[in-house]
């Protein structure tokens, strides 16, 4: 049986988790920030995109800095979570007692996974300079730049999924009755989907982006071949992230997907469109469709009138499909005009476009050939979403259930009927003292009647 009280110290080990798990939530958004950025400068500053990386005069650029600080607070969260780690080892080798939240091994595995995320990033580092002596400067796609993408998607995964842990501890011994640290750690889960968001997405990026020409090797992707994967795998990972953030966070309430999406169109604006210079011009369009999209998207899944079915079953509800389906399909038609402007770079290249007159006149190229991309993106990016909602209502959407931070109807109604049969065993155990207190005073009064006979 666990004791609440351990969650009330200061400092307790669930307070340590969660102050890990928020450290390394602002690594992940500095970091994604920092990488957007990047690129978008190196793009701009050197036009067609030979070289992606800066050289040592301009190591310690303002890019370079939001970058590398988020590696920071990632390897400070890592390294306190290191510690962690070796002092829980060293109690259970001793047998003496644990904090009941050192055993949940979903937090744990996110802390192990922190620390593989940071070793990678740091490993690549390192040796992406030695990369680059050895085969010169490089484009996106190379051995390193793959280290430095993968250990981000890590520790996205990582502290994504421990926030979600500490929600399910908090939710299960009735802790959420602490507002600040609702609020706390609904914050950090929205911050954290986002870096997920942009982390997946990165991936992607690396693959479909036309800027892996280096000195030496030329690693771009065929063109055909690079914009298939786009068109196959942005909508279905946006469409995955962006119900899942629903359903862990607001668990059916209206707001929190809004809320992710809308940090995800801002890191996108202050990171790639602002600096691009060329592109400000489509802002307010930008801000229009992808703003208006994500938002009409979280009301169909979780407006108002939501709420007119009582009888919420989340195993076997043909509305609640529909909705995802409707989600899915809003949120995967509008991929392309979402990742604005990363995008254009591989459809320009797919037509046929040199990078570099592409770069030189962004804005003009993005909207000749505006038509035609949308329609393949809105044909294409609508299946993948319906295919997205379809799997994460099938196979995802009962796992999460249990990490949402607000409990839903079905939990209740177990939460108080449990409630209820620890009354009634309750009142069994109180009856049965008496009753054995009464035979006990009955026994003993008849044994004093007995002697007392005796004695007469």
């Amino acid at each position: 049986m666990i004791n609440k009280d351990i969650f009330k110290g200061k400092f307790s080990l669930l307070d340590v988790s969660l102050f890990i798990l928020i450290v390394g939530t602002i690594g992940m958004i500095l970091q994604v920030y920092g990488l957007n950025w990047d690129l978008t400068m190196h793009l701009h500053r050197n036009p067609g995109g030979e070289r992606l990386l800066v050289d040592a005069e301009t190591f310690l650029s303002n890019t370079h800095s939001v970058l590398y600080s988020g590696v920071g607070f990632l390897a400070v969260a890592s390294a306190i979570a290191g510690i962690v780690l070796v002092l829980l080892k060293k109690k259970k080798d001793k047998s003496e007692s644990i904090d009941t939240i050192t055993v949940d091994k979903n937090i744990i595995t996110a802390f192990k996974l922190m620390i593989i995320g940071v070793t990678i990033q740091l490993i690549a580092g390192p040796s992406d300079q030695w990369w680059h002596k050895t085969f010169g400067l490089d484009g996106l796609l190379s051995p390193p730049h793959i280290g430095l993408l993968s250990g981000m998607l890590i520790n996205a995964i990582a502290v994504t999924f421990g926030l979600m842990s500490i929600s399910k501890v908090f939710k299960k011994y009735s802790l959420f009755s602490n507002r600040k640290k609702t609020v706390l750690i609904k914050s950090a889960m929205m911050v954290a989907f986002t870096a997920l968001w942009f982390s997946s997405i990165w991936f992607t990026y690396a693959l479909v982006l036309p800027v892996s020409k280096g000195e030496r090797t030329n690693n771009n992707l065929n063109p055909l071949l690079a914009t298939t994967i786009a068109v196959l795998a942005i909508p279905l990972i946006s469409t995955v992230i962006c119900l899942g953030a629903s359903n862990v966070i607001g668990n059916g309430k209206f707001g929190y997907m809004s809320i992710v999406g809308l940090l995800f169109i801002e890191v996108n604006v202050f990171a790639n469109i602002i600096p691009s210079n060329h592109m400000a011009s489509f802002l307010p369009y930008y801000l229009i469709v992808a703003g208006a999209s994500i938002i009409i998207a979280d009301f169909v899944l979780n407006g108002k009138f939501r709420s007119t079915n009582k009888n919420k079953d989340y195993s076997n509800n043909t509305t609640s499909l529909k909705r995802y389906m409707i989600t899915g399909l809003i949120i995967g038609s509008t991929f392309y005009i979402c990742n604005f402007p990363m995008l254009g770079l591989t459809f320009a290249n797919f037509y046929g476009f040199p990078l570099k007159m592409v770069i030189l006149n962004e804005f003009s190229n993005f909207v000749i050939t505006l038509p035609a991309t949308i329609m393949i993106t809105i044909m294409v990016g609508s299946i993948m979403g319906l295919l997205g909602s379809i799997i994460f209502k099938n196979k995802i959407e009962k796992r999460l259930m249990k990490y949402t931070i607000e409990k839903n109807e079905e939990e209740k109604e177990e939460e108080e009927e449990e409630k209820e049969e620890n009354l009634t065993a309750r009142n069994f155990d109180i009856g049965m003292q008496k009753s054995k207190q009464i035979i006990k005073e009955t026994i003993t009064t008849q044994e004093s009647n007995f002697k007392f006979k005796r004695y007469v």
